[in-house]
């Protein structure tokens, strides 16, 4: 007889969001720094993009090092 045994996912965060939502060009840097580029998990180089999915994780394509970066919640 064989037992299997599987964890159960982590919770998925839901985030609404209004239909209508939009974002201004003002940002704040919240880690890492704007004045060199790097490819240091702290250092971007030419940030193209980003996402977020159900987990809280926020997704930073970095175009220029050829990566894409995951940061998560907490």
């Amino acid at each position: 007889s064989t037992t299997t045994t599987t964890s159960a996912p982590p919770m998925l965060i839901t985030t609404p969001l209004c239909s209508t939502a939009s974002w201004n060009q003002t940002m704040s840097i919240i880690a890492g720094s704007t004045s060199s580029a790097g490819s240091t998990s702290t250092l971007l180089y030419n940030p193209y993009d980003i996402d977020y999915d159900g987990y809280a994780n926020l997704y930073v394509v970095d175009y220029t090092n050829h990566r894409i970066q995951r940061f998560q919640l907490g």
